[in-house]
């Protein structure tokens, strides 16, 4: 485990990690279940909805916390996020499929409907995609894009200070863990894998902004947020924002930015959640090739997703001990 975050996130922000863990999830799960509550309640105000990808344990532990995002303001789909946090991409097939099925069990025992998934650190592979079918999974959201808009949160140059060249190297050590595909060559529409349903997430995440190019003025996090909503609108295709609910109060004000800007365009933007993506996919064949792309004639669409990881630092405790 050690040496997967080491290659991960590289040795100094595995210490700067631990302590945004204690700030911001806490030794409890009170922090975390007021930020989700701040999350839902700021959807709402915009009639958005969101997916949060969920690990399996994490639901396990306080499925109470979990369960009350399904009965809050907000329209909430919550998907499977692994049953622990584990880079899936590493596992054998038969893991694989092992990983699969006790998480579901553990969703179906807390009576959580699900139909996605998405991969702990985005890591996915041909063999994770075969067992997602074989488990009856509707979709996959593991697959990132990045869009060019980097520029826009800092100025021309580069991030300003002396940490830039260490903020370059995260930066590059995240692109290379991933392994996102450039938006100027692939669209981000929802394609079919290996009989599965692929819907790709977007970066710049949250992660990428705060943590590797340290990033933390909230205009500077919208600007580069609305710059990627906006290339994706005038494409016709969907911008899958990703926003961990523990950095809700670094961002709170990005979020809300873009989710006024995507009320603002025209034609409008479908405010959806990864299942309702899914829905609409599958039932419309190649959605893609048509020109009535998004419901109600909408001219491109928006999904906010959270990554539940853990509710308690805890939680970080025991996945680093593999429990």
């Amino acid at each position: 485990m050690l040496t997967h975050l080491i290659r991960s996130k590289g040795p100094l922000n595995i210490v700067r990690r631990g302590r945004a863990i204690v700030s911001c999830v806490g030794l409890t799960a009170d922090r975390m279940a007021r930020s989700l509550a701040a999350f839902v309640d700021l959807l709402a105000a915009y009639d958005a909805c969101a997916t949060f990808p969920v690990t399996a344990l994490t639901l396990r532990r306080r499925p109470a916390v979990l369960r009350s995002l399904l009965q809050g303001p907000a329209r909430v789909e919550l998907a499977v996020h692994g049953y622990r946090h584990s880079d899936m991409s590493l596992l054998a097939p038969s893991a694989q499929a092992a990983e699969l099925t006790a998480a579901a069990s553990i969703f179906h025992r807390e009576r959580i409907p699900f139909t996605g998934f998405r991969a702990p650190y985005l890591r996915w592979n041909a063999s994770l995609l075969t067992a997602l079918r074989g488990a009856g999974y509707a979709y996959d959201s593991s697959q990132s894009i990045l869009w060019p808009v980097l520029d826009r949160g800092w100025p021309v140059g580069g991030p300003p200070g002396d940490s830039d060249s260490h903020a370059r190297a995260d930066l590059q050590r995240l692109l290379e863990f991933c392994r996102p595909h450039p938006a100027e060559t692939f669209p981000s529409l929802p394609f079919w894998a290996d009989g599965i349903l692929e819907i790709p997430v977007s970066f710049p995440d949250d992660e990428m902004l705060i943590e590797r190019l340290r990033i933390s003025d909230p205009a500077r996090i919208a600007a580069i947020w609305i710059a990627s909503l906006e290339q994706c609108h005038a494409r016709g295709e969907l911008f899958v924002l990703q926003l961990h609910p523990e950095r809700l109060p670094l961002c709170a004000e990005a979020l809300a930015a873009v989710l006024e800007r995507a009320r603002g365009l025209r034609p409008a933007v479908w405010l959806a959640t990864l299942g309702d993506v899914a829905a609409w996919w599958q039932a419309h064949g190649n959605a893609a090739a048509r020109t009535d792309r998004w419901p109600n004639a909408a001219g491109s669409a928006l999904a906010v997703t959270g990554d539940i990881d853990a509710l308690t630092a805890w939680d970080y405790v025991w996945r680093f001990l593999g429990a």
